[in-house]
């Protein structure tokens, strides 16, 4: 009743709770076998709490099975407490507990996770001293070990010294082997394997589809990658995040775009589920490409499969989406953004106000911008010009000069696009002197004039007719190459108008 009622506690998430009634049935039968098994099972997670229980356990004298001391060594080598778990392995026959397999290949799986390759073919040789005999567990995890350390011969001798013992290889040996042969580089190789693997009556998992799928997208083979993915739903198995990641990154390098959108709407028929990367990979791809409709829909699904994206993914988008006049977008995704917990950075403000700001929506731009600064997000000279612009073009040029203003605030100063954008806010609404203003401002701020703004005061002169006017504004400036023409049809002009009144 006792551990039946420890079991259930440890099933709904209680693990205090299991542990005080463990520890009260010891108190009553301090030496039995059943009780401290399942304290064991319970601190199996914390290899220092395991370690603690044993150590009671043998001061209260009670019998230590094979068992018992499996789950340590299991709890032990999972906590990378590897020479631990070989202390207490070697303590084993002194105490009348003979080894078993599953207290090998326990071991050899914390060996070969701590990527001690040459300890645990000292202990597959042991084991087969003692004369105990492999399994099919034993060959797994030797060839999963030769494989990630990249020998392939030693894990091939593995496979065939298995086959050789009678012992029938299954879904989790073959999927070892297949990854050893494709981080090696070999793809054909892999694909052999697995083929070997469907003429053994093997039946493939999703790892080892999602295992091929990595090895061709590696190659840049995604002909075959789609033949994987197509066998795998020939098999009635359907993708995990991983496959389809693989596709896409696959696809994307080999320069086939179009294949990788493919392998997106294969993935939302199927109804699953990418992952980050995939859908990041995909979204960056289809921006670079220019099909933001696309990227658009990628961002959708992620944002609905509520996964967290990337800050660079957000902010990119929303700067595309924002040079594409869909500010709503732009808005979606910075909704979406703070729904994920993401805290945006300059970027995102100024992606945000300046999407706004050129559909002509000064308030809503006003009013990202206030929001981003509330998040505790310091705005940088690109959203305070993005705001400039906003009101610029909105015809509220006194509003776009207290913006630039209060630029001093965040210890920035104008640059020459704040000047720029603030002569032709002046010019737009027919004020040609304080745009000539701004232009004076602009150079006392050691910022020289070019082309660009000499045709924004330009262009304030031309509504007003106030030709003269704006020859003397231009009169002793070092002119760039660009602005020569501006001020010769400035004179042009002026010569025009002269002969008029004349």
């Amino acid at each position: 009743m006792t551990i039946r009622q420890a079991k259930a506690q440890r099933a709904a998430g209680r693990p205090a709770a299991a542990e005080r009634t463990l520890v009260d049935g010891l108190a009553r039968y301090p030496r039995d076998m059943g009780l401290w098994t399942e304290r064991l099972a319970l601190h199996r997670a914390r290899p220092n709490e395991a370690l603690r229980v044993f150590a009671a356990l043998q001061r209260a004298g009670a019998p230590c099975d094979v068992v018992m001391r499996n789950i340590l060594l299991d709890s032990l080598g999972k906590g990378g407490l590897l020479q631990q778990a070989f202390e207490v392995f070697e303590a084993m026959p002194a105490a009348g507990v003979i080894p078993t397999v599953e207290t090998y290949n326990i071991l050899l799986a914390a060996c070969v996770r701590a990527t001690q390759l040459q300890r645990a073919v000292m202990l597959y040789a042991s084991m087969r001293r003692a004369g105990v005999a492999a399994n099919v567990v034993t060959y797994g995890t030797l060839i999963h070990g030769y494989g990630r350390a990249g020998l392939l011969k030693q894990a091939s001798q593995i496979f065939t010294t298995m086959r050789d013992a009678g012992v029938t290889p299954n879904a989790v040996v073959f999927n070892s082997l297949i990854d050893a042969f494709g981080r090696a580089g070999q793809p054909q190789r892999a694909w052999q394997t697995f083929e070997a693997m469907r003429d053994a009556g093997v039946s493939g998992t999703v790892v080892t589809y999602s295992t091929l799928v990595h090895v061709f997208g590696s190659a840049q083979q995604p002909q075959r990658a789609w033949q994987v993915v197509r066998a795998m739903h020939a098999a009635g198995l359907r993708g995990d995040p991983a496959i389809y990641s693989a596709l896409f990154t696959g696809c994307i390098r080999a320069g086939q775009l179009e294949r990788a959108w493919q392998g997106f709407e294969m993935m939302r028929e199927d109804g699953a589920v990418g992952d980050r990367g995939s859908y990041e990979i995909l979204t960056a791809a289809l921006l670079k490409a220019g099909q933001l409709q696309r990227s658009w829909q990628v961002f959708v699904a992620m944002r609905d499969a509520q996964i967290k994206g990337s800050l660079v993914v957000y902010n990119t988008l929303m700067v595309e989406l924002g040079r594409a006049g869909q500010p709503d977008r732009v808005a979606a995704v910075a909704e979406a953004m703070r729904h994920a917990g993401v805290v945006g950075n300059a970027v995102s403000c100024s992606a945000l106000v300046g999407a706004f700001g050129r559909a002509r929506q000064p308030e809503r731009a006003a009013g990202s911008f206030a929001a981003m600064r509330r998040a505790g997000v310091t705005p940088d000279i690109g959203a305070y010009n993005a705001l400039i612009e906003a009101y610029g073009k909105a015809g509220q040029p006194q509003r776009a000069r207290q913006i630039a203003q209060a630029m001093g605030e965040d210890n920035l100063a104008g640059d020459k696009i704040t000047y720029h954008l603030l002569i032709d806010a002046f010019g737009r609404a027919g004020q040609p002197a304080d745009a000539a203003a701004a232009f004076e401002a602009m150079r006392a701020a050691g910022i020289a004039a070019d082309a660009r703004s000499c045709t924004a005061l330009m262009g304030a002169i031309y509504r007003a007719g106030l030709w003269q006017q704006g020859i003397d504004a231009f009169d002793g400036i070092s002119l760039p190459p660009g602005a020569i023409p501006v001020v010769a049809e400035l004179h042009r002009k002026a010569k025009h108008y002269d002969a008029a009144i004349a």
